[in-house]
C-alpha cells in the first residue's frame, strides 16, 4: 500500500476536541439536574401537607444548591461536608441549649466563641460557613423563642443532610449518564495524551522546517559556488556535488508518523503556546477531577474490597484464592502525575529560544527525534487503556512490541549522537548552541523517562524490559511499623492548628463583627425590623470574612448584589403570581439558570447566593400555608445582609487591617527568599557533582538543616499560582491617600511570572544534576564490572599460558 493511501485512510489521531465544561450541552445538563432537584424542594416546602411537617426547611434548598456539582464524587465531597459542618454545629448547641441558663449573654457569648475558633482553622471553606450558619440560627434565637430544644436542633441538622442527600440523588440521574469523575478524568487523560501528542510534534517540525529552509539556502549558497568553479575549470560540466546532509522536501515526514499527519495542519509558535494553554487548563481540571473520584462509591468499594483482601489473606487456607488488591486509583493518580510532568517538559521546550539554529545540517538528529517520539506515543497509546478503560481491554503483546521499539529507538538515538558529535559541524558550533541543543535533547529524553516510568508504576503488564510484572508479584515486602503519632499528625494538620498571626487577628476581627451585630440587631430590632430573622446580619458578617480587606470588599459586594436580585426576584414572582404551582415553577426555572452559571467559577459564589435568597424568601412567603408576598422578610433580608457587611467592613479596616497590597509584598519578598535559598541550593549540588571536596568541606563546617528542594519550589509555585486571584483583591481595595494599585499591579504579575520562570530553571538543573549523577554512578558500575571481567580474563589467559611451558618442563 502506499504511503499516499495509507494517509488518507488514517484515523484523524490530531483533531482538537473539547468534549467537557464549558461545553454548552454539559452546562445545560447541569442546569437541569438543578432545576430538577429545586423542583423536588419547592414541592416540599411548598406543599401545604409538607410545609411543616419538620423544622429548619428553608436550609432544605440552601444545603441543595450548594452540594450539587458537576460531578458525582464531587457532589458526594460536599455532601459529607456539610453532614460533618452540621454535626460540629449540633453537638455545640445542644452543649450549650442545655447546660446553660437562657439568656442573650450566653446565646451571643457562645455563637462568638465558636466563630473565633472556626475562622482560626483551616478547614474546607464548605465546614466553616455551614457550621456557622445553623449556629447563628439556633443560639441568636434561642433565648426568646422556649420551643428551640433539643429536638429543633436536631431538625436542623436533618434538613442540612437531607438537602445534601438529594443533590446525591439528583446527580446519579442518569442524563444521559450519571456524571462521574472517573469518566470525566479518564476522558480528559485521552484528551491531553492526544493534544500532547499534537504539541510535540509541532514542535519538532518547526524545527524540521527551519533546518530545511536554512540548509536550502546553504545548499543554493553552495551550488553557486560549485558553478563558479565549473565555470573556471571545464574538467567537469555535469559536476554539481551534493552536499552529504542534502534536504529532500519530504523525508522527514517518511521518519514519522505524526509528522505525515501534521504536515497539513501549519501551527506556528503561538498556536501552539494557545494549544499548550488549553492542555494545561485540562491538566488542572484532570487533577481536580483526581481528588475527587475517591468519594465515589465505586472506589469507596474498591478500598473495602482491599481490606477484606488483605485481611483473608492472613487466613492460609483462603490466601491463594485471594486476588491482588485493585490499583486503579493508584494508577490514575501516577498517569496524572506523569502528564503533569509532561506539560512541564513541553513548557521548557516552548520556552527556549534560538535552539532551532542548532539543528540545522543535523538532519539524522532530526530523523533520530521523530523516531523516538514516534514510538514513545505509540506505546504511551498502548498502555494508557489499561488504566482509562479497563483492565482486559489491552493488548500486552503490542505494549512489548512499543517498549521494544523505544529500546530501540533510544539506541539508534544515541549513535546517531554519538556521530553528530564526532561531525566537523558539530566541532564549529558555538558553546551557545551546543548548550541549546543538549537542553533540547535532555528534555526530549525527560518526556520519554515520565512516560516510561509512568507505565511501570502503574504496573502495565509488559512495561517492564528486563522483568515481568508477574515475577516481581511475590516478591515479600518489608512491614512497616505503625507510627501512631501519624493520624493525630494528619488531622491536626487537617484542621489547621498550627499557631498563626494573621489567622489569629482574622478570627478576632470576624468575632467581634459578629458580636458588633448581633448587639446592634437585637438592640434594635423594632427599628430595624429584624422580627425573627436577627441572625442574618451577624451569619453575613462571618461569611463574608476573608483573608484580606480587598477579598472582604470583593465578596461583600458580590453577596449584597446577589442578595438583591434573589430577594427582589421571588418577591415580584410571589407578587405577581399568587399560586404555588406557579411560584413553584419560576423559582425552579431560577435556581436552574442559576445552576448555569455556577459552571463558571468567577460567577459561582455570586450565582450560589442568588439562588439561596431566591429560595429562602419564597419559603418565608409560604409561612401560614398561603401564598403572601412578605415585604417584610425581603426588606429585612437586604438590610441585615448590608448592616452586616457594613459593620465587619469598618471594624476589619479599623482594627490591624490586613491589606491584600501588603500580602503582595510579603509574599514577593517570601518567594525571592526561597527561590534564592533554592537557587543555592541546586548550585551547590551541581558543584559538588564537579567538585565534590570543596563543597563536602563546607558541609562538614557547618552543620545545617537538611533543606527540601522540591517542597520549596513546590510551595514558590503554588503561591505564584495564586497570585492572579491577590492581584484583583488588592484592585477592589480603596486608594484614598495611596497610590493606585493599578499603576503598579503589572510589575507585580511581572515579577511572579520572573519566579516562577526561574523556578522552572531551577527545577530542570536539579533534574540534570540528578541525571549526571545517576550516569556517572551507571558509568563506574560498568568501569568496574569491565575491570574485574579483563582481570578474569587475564586470568585464564594466564593459566593458558603456563600449562605448555610447565609440559616442555615435565618432558
Amino acid at each position: 500500500m502506499t504511503p499516499s493511501k495509507q494517509h488518507n485512510i488514517r484515523s484523524p489521531r490530531f483533531t482538537c476536541w473539547h468534549p467537557l465544561l464549558p461545553a454548552f450541552s454539559a452546562r445545560i445538563i447541569i442546569a437541569l439536574r438543578t432545576l430538577i432537584g429545586i423542583a423536588g424542594v419547592a414541592g416540599f416546602t411548598l406543599s401545604p401537607v409538607t410545609s411543616h411537617s419538620i423544622q429548619g426547611q428553608l436550609l432544605f434548598g440552601i444545603s441543595f444548591i450548594v452540594a450539587i456539582k458537576s460531578t458525582l464524587g464531587a457532589t458526594i465531597q460536599t455532601a459529607i461536608r456539610l453532614f460533618l459542618a452540621g454535626a460540629i454545629s449540633t453537638a455545640y448547641c445542644l452543649f450549650i441549649i442545655n447546660f446553660c441558663p437562657r439568656n442573650a449573654y450566653y446565646g451571643i457569648g457562645a455563637t462568638n466563641v465558636l466563630v473565633l475558633l472556626i475562622v482560626y482553622t483551616d478547614l474546607p471553606i464548605t465546614v466553616r460557613r455551614f457550621t456557622i450558619i445553623p449556629t447563628c440560627i439556633i443560639l441568636l434565637q434561642w433565648f426568646t423563642k422556649p420551643h428551640i430544644n433539643t429536638f429543633f436542633v436536631l431538625q436542623i441538622w436533618t434538613s442540612l443532610t437531607i438537602g445534601a442527600a438529594l443533590a446525591i440523588i439528583v446527580t446519579c440521574i442518569p442524563l444521559p449518564t450519571i456524571p462521574t469523575a472517573y469518566r470525566e478524568l479518564t476522558m480528559r487523560m485521552r484528551f491531553i495524551a492526544r493534544q500532547t501528542r499534537r504539541e510535540i510534534t509541532a514542535i519538532v517540525l518547526l524545527i524540521s522546517e527551519y533546518h530545511n529552509v536554512h540548509l536550502s539556502d546553504e545548499y543554493d549558497y553552495q551550488t553557486n559556488k560549485n558553478k563558479e568553479k565549473t565555470n573556471v575549470s571545464d574538467d567537469n560540466d555535469n559536476g554539481i556535488e551534493m552536499p552529504s546532509n542534502s534536504y529532500r522536501q519530504d523525508d522527514f515526514y517518511q521518519h514519522s508518523t505524526s509528522l505525515e499527519n501534521l504536515k497539513d495542519d501549519h501551527l506556528l509558535k503561538s498556536d501552539i503556546q494557545d494549544l499548550l494553554s488549553l492542555v494545561s487548563d485540562e491538566v488542572k481540571q484532570m487533577q481536580r477531577a483526581l481528588t475527587e473520584i475517591s468519594y465515589e462509591p465505586y472506589f469507596i468499594l474498591l478500598k473495602l474490597l482491599n481490606r477484606i483482601r488483605k485481611f483473608l489473606r492472613h487466613i492460609p487456607f483462603f490466601k491463594k484464592f485471594i486476588k491482588r488488591d485493585s490499583t486503579l486509583e493508584t494508577r490514575l493518580s501516577v498517569w496524572t502525575t506523569s502528564f503533569a510532568s509532561i506539560q512541564r517538559q513541553i513548557t521548557e521546550l516552548l520556552t527556549l529560544e534560538q535552539h532551532h539554529r542548532a539543528f540545522v545540517g543535523q538532519q539524522q538528529l532530526i530523523n533520530a527525534i521523530c523516531l523516538l517520539l514516534d514510538s514513545t506515543f505509540n506505546f504511551l497509546d498502548a498502555t494508557l487503556p489499561y488504566t482509562t478503560a479497563s483492565t482486559s481491554y489491552f493488548n500486552k503483546a503490542q505494549i512489548i512490541a512499543c517498549r521494544t521499539q523505544i529500546e530501540e529507538s533510544l539506541e539508534d538515538f544515541f549513535e546517531t549522537y554519538t556521530q553528530v558529535r564526532e561531525t566537523p559541524r558539530h566541532s564549529t558550533m558555538s558553546y551557545t548552541d551546543a548548550i541549546r541543543l543538549n537542553t533540547f535533547l535532555l528534555l526530549i529524553l525527560r518526556l520519554v523517562h515520565a512516560t516510561i516510568t509512568a507505565a511501570e508504576k502503574s504496573k502495565t503488564p509488559g512495561t517492564h524490559f528486563d522483568t515481568d510484572l508477574d515475577s516481581t508479584a511475590n516478591v515479600p515486602k518489608t512491614k512497616k511499623s505503625f507510627n501512631w503519632k501519624k493520624p493525630f499528625d494528619d488531622l491536626a494538620a487537617y484542621i489547621g492548628l498550627r499557631p498563626s498571626f494573621g489567622k489569629l487577628v482574622r478570627s478576632i476581627k470576624t468575632s467581634l463583627s459578629v458580636l458588633v451585630s448581633a448587639i446592634v440587631v437585637i438592640s434594635f430590632r423594632e427599628r430595624l425590623q429584624a422580627y425573627d430573622w436577627v441572625h442574618w446580619a451577624p451569619m453575613t458578617t462571618a461569611l463574608v470574612s476573608e483573608s484580606s480587606e480587598g477579598g472582604t470588599l470583593r465578596l461583600s459586594f458580590h453577596r449584597l448584589m446577589a442578595v438583591l436580585l434573589g430577594s427582589t426576584y421571588a418577591y415580584v414572582i410571589v407578587l405577581v403570581t399568587q399560586n404555588h404551582i406557579a411560584v413553584g415553577i419560576c423559582i425552579s426555572l431560577f435556581v436552574g439558570l442559576m445552576g448555569y452559571l455556577k459552571t463558571d467559577p468567577r460567577r459561582e459564589y455570586f450565582a450560589t447566593v442568588c439562588a439561596q435568597s431566591a429560595s429562602i424568601i419564597t419559603f418565608l412567603s409560604n409561612r401560614t400555608g398561603q401564598m403572601n408576598a412578605s415585604n417584610q422578610a425581603v426588606l429585612a433580608r437586604t438590610s441585615l445582609t448590608f448592616l452586616g457587611i457594613f459593620i465587619h467592613v469598618i471594624i476589619s479596616n479599623l482594627l490591624l487591617p490586613i491589606t491584600a497590597r501588603a500580602l503582595i509584598k510579603k509574599k514577593v519578598s517570601f518567594m525571592i527568599k526561597n527561590v534564592s535559598t533554592a537557587l543555592k541550593s541546586s548550585s551547590d549540588n551541581f558543584c559538588m557533582f564537579i567538585d565534590p571536596s570543596i563543597t563536602q568541606q563546607e558541609n562538614i563546617a557547618s552543620n545545617k538543616v537538611p533543606f527540601n528542594l522540591m517542597k520549596t519550589l513546590a510551595e514558590t509555585e503554588r503561591i505564584a499560582d495564586s497570585f492572579p486571584a491577590l492581584l484583583n483583591e488588592a484592585l477592589s481595595e480603596p486608594n484614598f491617600w495611596k497610590r493606585p494599585f493599578i499603576q503598579v499591579k503589572d510589575r507585580y504579575d511581572g515579577i511572579s511570572k520572573s519566579l516562577r520562570r526561574i523556578s522552572a530553571d531551577i527545577r530542570f538543573v536539579h533534574r540534570c544534576t540528578t541525571i549526571l549523577e545517576a550516569e556517572s554512578k551507571l558509568h563506574f558500575a560498568q568501569e568496574a564490572k569491565w575491570q574485574m571481567r579483563r582481570a578474569s580474563l587475564a586470568h585464564v589467559n594466564t593459566g593458558i599460558d603456563s600449562q605448555p611451558s610447565h609440559s616442555l618442563t615435565t618432558r
